[in-house]
């Protein structure tokens, strides 16, 4: 099962990485950045501490809640 998780952390990656590129995304840095937060827990989740994991979902509510992701 580890496996699907690290795999599908891996495709958000290239999402984060089509949507930084996305020059026409006036805000392509903030939703780049919460796709690859997104992807980095499903990567590496299991190895990190689930305090790091808690700080990374805030993270992510925080880019959402201020509108930097559309």
């Amino acid at each position: 099962m580890t496996l699907v998780y690290a795999l599908t952390g891996c495709v958000l990656w290239v999402f984060a990485a089509l949507t930084f590129a996305d020059r026409g995304n006036p805000r392509r840095m903030g939703a780049g950045a919460f796709w690859f937060t997104l992807g980095l827990i499903f990567a590496v989740g299991d190895w990190m501490p689930h305090r790091v994991s808690g700080l990374l979902v805030l993270l992510m509510v925080a880019l959402d809640g201020a509108g930097w992701v559309r």
